[in-house]
């Protein structure tokens, strides 16, 4: 999943890809990680979009496009909920 964050995985495929019925995964997923699978991509996704943030090549609708994210909106919510401040703070922080 990491290699690929800007992919959106069901959780049936990913119970396929394991050989596990979809409730272990969730289960083992959980108590491995202390998050949900849905929480931890959406935290590997706002992860990368700091790094790419923090490179300066790339604006914000460019960088959400990139991580699967089809609504600019959902992709800011969901970077602020996660890291507390928005995306184009960020961005202004390390133009500063």
């Amino acid at each position: 999943m990491d290699q690929n964050i800007e992919k959106s995985f069901l959780l049936k495929d990913l119970s396929k890809m394991g050989g596990i019925n979809e409730q272990y995964l969730k289960q083992g997923f959980k108590q491995m990680y202390q998050n949900t699978v849905f929480e931890y991509v959406q935290i590997q996704k706002i992860e990368r979009a700091k790094s790419l943030l923090a490179s300066n090549n790339n604006n914000i609708t460019e960088i959400a496009e990139k991580l699967g994210y089809s609504c600019l909106s959902h992709f800011s919510a969901n970077f602020k909920k996660i890291t507390g401040i928005s995306p184009q703070s960020l961005l202004s922080a390390f133009n500063f």
